[in-house]
């Protein structure tokens, strides 16, 4: 998968570097030091007095510590898929792109895939091709699919749609589970609006319940910001975050229609912290995180406490269970809705090359193949997907 990764990236300081790019589509940047917010340089200096190494590059092999957070942007703004791959297709002659359509289900000939039928405003259309590549992400590829026929079939028949096929459709959803503690920032230390949210993490290994390298994660916000906090009404309380995340999974959830119809949107039972593992690990990384807000870096910028709930009833393990369980949300990345895998075995949805198990002429390239959410952002692993299945496509454009 390297060179992939490599392909898909420029990274503006560590091109050179034989595990990063220097002439892909996303510039990956990182703020200096000079330019980190409050709630980055407590949360640094209270890590690096804790213990944790300095690693400049969270992204080396094998890198664990404090951070300087990776991120793919240019000029203080995100450098999305549709920057860095579609704006520059825009005017390619094979190339015809469809606003405002909303994915109703896949079309069949048997169990060759033909097209796909849409809305297209209040009227029903219907799109064919050779091939049909689903890229609807963790939510709506599923859903999808399951319009489609390709699904649970109690819960297709509970629905009155067709099954065409028995897979385990929108079953081991997962995303990271997050624990945010609210830092009430002194009136000297808010940074501007517009700041840059986060730049700094924390990557790390517990050690516990049997969990690999990188398991956990603890990354600071210095505001909530004008992307994130859209939805608070002016003259809200500037505040910034600190989250503690369990980057390696072993809950999983599951997401099922409401409706056939696809303008409803699923219903998604994410299911966090339900094994021990989980819920042992938060907990460890909760009593760490609370152990840095009581160093003099975190006083100095204001007063940490849990955005719900209080310190005195987070003291015990089965208090800090019970918070957790009440409390922790996702962190924006949801995967393995239509699992990869051998298609043998009765988990997977998609093949390795990402074929509907059972069809031909359909794959489904995005998060939502993940056999489980990976120890990390998901973005860019997303998009080397991606990259991978182009390079299998353009050798073999029709091969199933």
């Amino acid at each position: 998968m390297l060179p992939y990764f490599n392909r898909l990236e420029t990274d503006l300081r560590l091109g050179d570097k034989p595990y990063h790019g220097n002439e892909g589509p996303f510039p990956v940047y990182r703020a200096p030091l000079s330019m980190w917010g409050p709630v980055d340089q407590a949360l640094g200096e209270a890590a690096l007095n804790a213990g944790f190494p300095w690693a400049e590059d969270h992204n080396a092999p094998y890198a664990l510590g404090v951070s300087p957070y990776a991120i793919n942007s240019r000029d203080s703004t995100r450098v999305s898929t549709n920057d860095g791959y579609l704006e520059p297709a825009r005017g390619r002659n094979h190339l015809r792109i469809i606003g405002d359509v909303l994915v109703d289900q896949v079309l069949f000939s048997g169990t060759r895939a033909t097209g796909e039928r849409c809305l297209v405003g209040d009227q029903i259309r219907e799109y064919h091709a050779g091939t049909v590549l689903l890229c609807a992400g963790a939510v709506h590829s599923p859903a999808v699919l399951m319009r489609s026929g390709i699904g649970p079939a109690a819960h297709l028949n509970s629905l009155d749609t067709p099954v065409r096929s028995d897979l385990p459709t929108g079953q081991n959803f997962q995303d990271h589970p997050g624990a945010s503690f609210v830092v009430q920032l002194k009136d000297e230390v808010i940074p501007p609006a517009g700041f840059r949210h986060t730049n700094c993490c924390v990557r790390y290994s517990s050690g516990l319940a049997g969990a690999g390298a990188g398991d956990m994660m603890i990354v600071a916000m210095n505001r909530l910001g004008d992307s994130i906090g859209r939805h608070i009404s002016g003259g809200a309380p500037v505040f910034g975050i600190v989250t503690v995340w369990v980057n390696e999974c072993t809950s999983g959830g599951e997401l099922v229609l409401h409706s056939a119809d696809p303008r409803v949107d699923p219903f998604i039972e994410e299911n966090m912290l339900a094994t021990e593992s989980d819920r042992l690990r938060l907990r460890d990384g909760v009593s760490l995180a609370r152990e840095m807000f009581e160093t003099d870096a975190f006083k100095a910028i204001g007063r940490v406490r849990p955005g719900s709930g209080d310190w005195d009833n987070m003291r015990t393990g089965a208090q800090i269970d019970a918070w957790a369980l009440a409390n922790v949300g996702d962190t924006q990345h949801g995967t393995s809705s239509c699992r990869r895998g051998d298609p043998h075995e009765t988990e997977s949805v998609v093949d390795p090359m990402c074929r509907i198990i059972g069809f031909e002429g359909l794959r489904v390239i995005d998060a939502s193949i993940m056999p489980s959410v990976i120890s990390a952002n998901t973005h860019l692993t997303t998009v080397m997907i991606a990259e991978r299945m182009a390079d299998v496509l353009l050798r073999n454009p029709t091969g199933g």
